[in-house]
């Protein structure tokens, strides 16, 4: 007679940053692979709302963790809470500035006059601006803050003739409904490379939690290196798990697989890049406290915790 209980499973509550997509990929591989239960987890991913945001989830203790780009945790730096980055899904910054190919609009400095559709995101247009300032225009460009599930729709809609993207999910997306895009790269207009997405808990949860978030970045960076490897199996995984059509599945897990890694092992911040954009953001007066003014610079090196 077999006496063994279960093991019961330690749960990592996530908070994405958007919809299930491929840059996703490895945080499902590890649970439908069963590397998470492997380390003792179960992993339960929260559906996403732009409202709250996965920061303020995690803030209120609705998830373990959240998912954003770096000037999220740069935002909250100065916070009581303060959060902190533990792993980057991208080694680089994949996303872009993207106009529909066909608006006849050939780089950044013709968006003056032109209306970029917004997330509302703090640094967002301070980015923007630059970036056409950068390529020699005035940065004169219009901000529609949009309910964001409709702002990759927005060239679409004629609500925008520019928003920012993700172009292995929404360029891929675009392309395959005949309306593809074109695509400003933020370094190639100046603009440090940032990483986006990254993993991100609260610092109090990392000191009271940090061999359970060890063993979840262990597992995670198994997915992220197997899709890496392995795009069309990750495609399939995908595919199975009800993510979106086989075909856009494929073509955005090809492009989505070439980021995750780049050099290196998956995950792994470098201080020196993570404060490189830091301090763009901060030389340029774009970081001010409440009653909007430029403060010490911040300590970048304590933003980010080397778990893997």
């Amino acid at each position: 007679m077999n006496t063994l209980k279960p093991t019961k499973l330690e749960t990592i509550t996530l908070a994405p940053d958007w919809f299930l997509n491929t840059n996703h990929t490895g945080f499902v591989l590890a649970q439908r692979l069963g590397f998470y239960s492997e380390e003792g987890l179960a992993l339960k991913q929260l559906p996403y709302t732009d409202h709250p945001t996965a920061a303020r989830r995690v803030l209120a203790g609705e998830a373990t963790l959240g998912l954003g780009p770096q000037e999220t945790v740069i935002a909250y730096a100065d916070s009581e809470t303060p959060l902190v980055a533990l792993a980057a899904v991208n080694a680089t910054n994949p996303s872009a500035l993207a106009v529909l190919e066909q608006s006849g609009i050939t780089r950044p400095a013709e968006l003056d006059g032109k209306r970029y559709a917004s997330y509302g995101a703090r640094f967002e247009m301070h980015v923007v601006r630059q970036m056409v300032r950068n390529d020699g225009g005035r940065g004169e460009v219009e901000e529609r803050v949009l309910p964001k599930p409709t702002v990759p729709d927005a060239l679409l809609t004629g609500q925008a003739d520019c928003t920012w993207v993700f172009p292995a999910w929404e360029g891929v997306e675009a392309a395959l409904r005949g309306t593809p895009l074109r695509l400003f790269r933020l370094v190639d207009y100046g603009i440090p490379n940032l990483y986006t997405p990254v993993l991100f808990a609260r610092a109090q949860t990392v000191l009271a939690q940090r061999g359970l978030l060890e063993a979840f970045l262990r597992a995670t960076r198994r997915g992220f290196e197997l899709a890496a490897a392995e795009p069309q199996q990750a495609a399939a995984l995908l595919a199975e798990a009800g993510l979106g059509d086989r075909v856009l599945l494929e073509r955005s897990q090809r492009e989505a697989s070439r980021t995750y890694c780049g050099a290196g092992p998956w995950g792994r911040i470098d201080l020196g890049t993570w404060a490189t954009y830091g301090r763009y953001l901060y030389h340029n007066g774009f970081i001010r406290d409440r009653q909007g003014n430029v403060g010490a610079e911040p300590a970048w090196h304590e933003m980010v915790v080397d778990l893997l």
